[in-house]
């Protein structure tokens, strides 16, 4: 008989305890609010580790599942103060830097790349076995870049697709030329 889900199996992640997308996104949308009402801007980071598929295939889901937990409480661990930091999806994370004013810009670019460093550099043992995996970013402000919660969400996310494409390890800040070249490429579809 299955167990009633209680308001931590609905909001969080039950891996890493961290919340999932639907609560992350509920909570981006009253962080944006707040911001607004602070003058201060908010900034969203999407981070997306690679090589976990191949882990998953070759060691099986029990590694993959160590390597997404020790990711977890890497970010969690170095987030700036005041952030929120989320499971989005299998190997994608989100951390919701708040409150953002002056050289917020340079200062999430530079955090979110030594981000990406030490998760390339965290070695984890498994049966005996070392297993690095990498990471890409996107990066997007609001109001710089977006001035709602699902805007910033997807100029994030192309931020993090042009990242992907360019290799492992890599981190792109959005920029307008992103999404006409999504646009373009969505009609080429048909």
């Amino acid at each position: 008989m299955a167990r009633p889900r209680g308001e931590k199996d609905i909001f969080f992640d039950l891996l890493t305890g961290l919340p999932n997308r639907w609560r992350f996104e509920k909570r981006l949308q009253q962080i944006i609010v707040r911001a607004e009402v602070r003058e201060n801007g908010v900034g969203l980071v999407l981070i997306d580790l690679t090589g976990i598929k191949q882990v998953n295939a070759t060691l099986g889901h029990t590694a993959g599942d160590a390597l997404v937990k020790e990711a977890a409480e890497l970010i969690k661990s170095h987030a700036p103060a005041g952030s929120l930091v989320g499971r989005l999806d299998g190997d994608e994370f989100g951390v919701l830097l708040t409150d953002l004013a002056g050289e917020a810009v340079s200062s999430s670019l530079a955090w979110a790349e030594k981000l990406l460093t030490m998760i390339h550099e965290v070695e984890l043992a498994y049966e005996g076995r070392p297993i690095r995996v990498g990471a890409n970013a996107g990066l997007s402000f609001c109001p710089l870049d977006a001035d709602n919660g699902p805007e910033l969400f997807r100029q994030a996310y192309l931020a993090l697709q042009t990242a992907k494409k360019l290799g492992s390890n890599t981190l792109q800040r959005f920029v307008p030329m992103m999404q006409t070249t999504a646009w373009e490429e969505f009609d080429n579809l048909a």
